[in-house]
């Protein structure tokens, strides 16, 4: 398509404005080519309309986020912060987000590999997993934390009874009562044909405590003694020998009691 420009202002030879490459002699032209659109509208004009992709400025994004999201316009900037434990940078337009402090510490212990792991310090600024009797250990738990409550066994040393518990088996040793067994625990011991074991009620400061200790076993003896200055039935000690032989032991006061049974 050719159209000359007319008037005083139509300078040298013709304005030639086409949707081609081809040169003609004499005339100025125009090319207009790649997504451009020429439109004849008679008496020398024509419209050029431009088409397909290209540049053009943002008009809004969305910035999504855990807690919800925001709508960010064109013009508007958006700051990327660190805290808590996270830091960030900017780099040629990369933001680099990186955990510090525990978090760095985390990150360098990695998933854990099984199920029950346990994640415990093990030195400043480490961690570690740790599962089965090393987190029991980490944790300050003897071989009696992995017993059932309806059968513990107590086998040499002293315990130091501070809980309700149900009827305890032991097996020489020794065991020391305080103010939290009252009323409720029933004591099995000496069973078999090993050596007896000791009670000390020492550690008994409340008056009207009460507690029943009965022998399961046909061998060694139980010796409870009061302890500490205290009086059971009237002197330091008493002792059951007889497989189910029982004794209830009550106190009048914090250093007196008596032995029911004996």
């Amino acid at each position: 398509m050719t159209n000359f420009l007319t008037g005083t202002n139509r300078g040298l030879g013709g304005l030639r404005v086409d949707d081609a490459t081809t040169d003609v002699f004499g005339v100025n032209h125009i090319v207009f080519a790649g997504g451009a659109t020429l439109v004849d509208n008679s008496n020398g004009k024509i419209t050029v309309t431009v088409s397909g992709g290209g540049g053009g400025g943002m008009t809004t994004w969305t910035v999504a986020g855990a807690s919800g999201s925001t709508v960010v316009n064109d013009g508007e900037t958006v700051t990327i912060t660190g805290s808590s434990g996270i830091t960030t940078a900017e780099v040629g337009r990369t933001v680099t987000v990186t955990p510090t402090g525990v978090l760095e510490d985390l990150n360098t212990l990695g998933a854990p590999s099984a199920n029950g792991e346990f994640i415990v310090a093990t030195g400043a600024g480490a961690f570690a997993y740790e599962s089965g009797s090393t987190v029991r250990t980490s944790l300050g738990l003897g071989t009696i934390a992995t017993q059932d409550a309806d059968a513990v066994a107590i086998t040499g040393g002293t315990a130091n009874l501070r809980f309700n518990t149900l009827p305890i088996i032991a097996d020489g040793g020794s065991l020391e009562l305080n103010d939290a067994v009252s009323g409720y625990v029933v004591f099995g011991a000496a069973d078999g044909s090993s050596g007896g074991i000791g009670i000390d009620l020492a550690g008994v400061t409340l008056a009207g405590f009460q507690c029943t200790i009965v022998q399961t076993g046909t061998g060694g003896s139980i010796t409870i003694s009061a302890g500490g200055g205290k009086t059971i039935n009237g002197g330091a000690s008493v002792a059951i020998s007889t497989q189910y032989n029982a004794v209830s032991i009550v106190g009048y006061d914090a250093n007196t009691f008596f032995a029911i049974g004996v």
